[in-house]
């Protein structure tokens, strides 16, 4: 096991980075707190972390995941999420009953991660290792590979039968935890090297209310904002009219998988703390007993977390159903706090400097959208137009045949959208293809069709087609579709139409 680490004093006390405010609730809360980690020997992972964060005071990092629920990470400096101000309990993170030591994990922008990297290993040598993977085909394990960020570090130096090679171990994650070794993730996130090139702000100094932070979201035109430019995300944010910065974390939470499955209910279920919530109120139970019974339904291994009776704690059959579809990807409410957070920054920018905006996103962004969206969305602000077009000097067909884009603010030729005047309150729709995914139903095996299609200068409609269409291999769509109150369409006939794209004529 892991010793505290001996750079620093043993009382976490003695190298808190904040002061700690004279409301009561800080005060209680920190003395749990502190109790916790104490109890479950938590100590050297917090040194570590902050150990970690003294090597690159220079480097912009965002805390995600449980840890932006710890008021002691708040008050280390680890995270900027104060969870007393954003009325996070600590339950998600640490308890009495957790078994296993929480994560911390670290964001920093994706193109200086290598270097963070390189500043553990230089201080911690050969007593620091990366996580690995363990790959498996057909059931069995097939090879190792390395873990999207995660670290250990021990007191002395690695043994060598536990390493793969230099600085990697022979160990996954689970090995970890079973080892008894605290991981720590240094994770990518382009959305901070986009907000990074934008604006050196701190990520929670932006106003939590916005009138033009507002606008850009509630409108949809939040493309571009890495982590709140998809179509589901637009969608949520529309429908939920977002006004301040509480609405866009909302907005990133919603829709997770687990918390789309539940929105349709009276009071939904959005983070994990609303299903541990949840519980500990059916159940009359205390949170750290109906966090242990979510673990225990979530995790979906047959093992039931049981009363004095011997009967499992939740009874409530209704419940229990809507708790185990949190067994898909959910978003504790910490973790939508730092991504949403982000979120509203970049939205903030794009409506007060949508020049430097455009330019940090076209440098950072990786897109799910096909490569002419964003130069287009970017057109009216910087200049896109690559140097051959000098000599070409090509038409927007021309462009979008050889480059993927064009560099007109102007929407391609021939795309439209119009209501048809039959009466039939349908409309034709006809443009390129800005995004598109394929959804399969196991339980009736239907599939279904999203499609983002451009049809006016920065305008777009998401067409639901109730069948699967080849439409990965489409550049431009054409149909009919039926328009719902929520400006959704569902199309009645769809085809792939040719607008002179870069990729096929569609075979006549």
């Amino acid at each position: 096991m892991i010793r505290a680490c001996p750079e620093y004093p043993v009382s976490l006390r003695d190298v808190l980075r904040r002061g700690v405010p004279a409301d009561p609730r800080y005060h209680e809360r920190l003395t749990e707190e502190l109790r916790l980690v104490e109890k479950h020997g938590l100590e050297p992972m917090f040194m570590q972390v902050r150990q970690i964060l003294d090597l690159m005071p220079d480097v912009p990092h965002n805390i995600r995941g449980s840890a932006g629920s710890s008021l002691l990470c708040y008050l280390l400096g680890i995270t900027e999420i104060d969870p007393i101000a954003w009325e996070i309990p600590v339950t998600r993170f640490m308890h009495d009953l957790r078994p296993d030591a929480p994560d911390i994990d670290i964001d920093v922008p994706y193109n200086r991660r290598e270097e963070v990297f390189e500043r553990v290993f230089k201080k911690y040598g050969n007593r620091v290792a990366r996580v690995s993977n363990k790959v498996h085909r057909d059931g069995e394990f097939h090879h190792w590979s390395l873990h999207c960020g995660g670290i250990i570090i021990m007191d002395d130096a690695i043994p060598s039968d536990m390493l793969l090679r230099d600085g990697q171990l022979r160990m996954d994650k689970n090995d970890v935890e079973k080892a008894g070794f605290y991981k720590i993730d240094l994770l990518s996130s382009r959305a901070l090297a986009q907000l990074n090139d934008i604006s050196d702000r701190p990520l929670f100094d932006y106003p939590r209310e916005d009138e033009l932070t507002a606008q850009v979201l509630s409108s949809g035109k939040s493309i571009g904002i890495i982590g709140g430019e998809s179509p589901a995300f637009r969608k949520a944010a529309t429908s939920i009219g977002v006004k301040r910065m509480e609405d866009a974390m909302l907005a990133t939470s919603l829709i997770r998988p687990a918390a789309a499955e539940d929105k349709r209910s009276e009071e939904p279920l959005v983070y994990e703390d609303d299903v541990i919530s949840a519980i500990a109120k059916a159940c009359r139970c205390s949170p750290d007993i109906a966090d242990a019974v979510r673990r225990a339904i979530v995790k979906g291994k047959g093992q039931e977390v049981v009363g004095p009776d011997g009967e499992p704690i939740l009874k409530d059959a209704a419940l229990r159903k809507r708790v185990e579809a949190f067994r898909a990807y959910a978003f504790c409410k910490s973790h939508g706090v730092a991504y949403g957070a982000v979120v509203w920054a970049l939205a903030y920018h794009k409506a007060r400097d949508p020049e430097r905006f455009w330019k940090s996103t076209l440098a950072h962004a990786h897109s799910m959208y096909r490569p002419w969206v964003h130069p287009h969305e970017a057109s009216p602000y910087v200049s896109t137009a690559p140097k051959q077009e000098e000599i070409f000097q090509l038409d927007s067909r021309g462009e979008w045949r050889k480059f993927g884009y064009w560099t007109s603010a102007q929407m391609i030729p021939g795309a439209e959208l119009f209501e048809l005047a039959d009466g039939s309150e349908r409309w034709r729709f006809c443009g390129p293809i800005a995004a598109s995914r394929v959804w399969y139903s196991k339980k009736d095996h239907r599939k279904l069709t999203f499609l983002t299609v451009g049809v006016a200068p920065q305008t777009y409609i998401n067409v639901t087609v109730p069948f699967g269409i080849p439409a990965g291999a489409w550049t431009a769509a054409e149909g009919v579709a039926k328009r719902g109150p929520n400006g959704e369409f569902t199309a009645t006939l769809v085809r792939e139409c040719y607008l002179g794209g870069p990729e096929r004529r569609r075979k006549r």
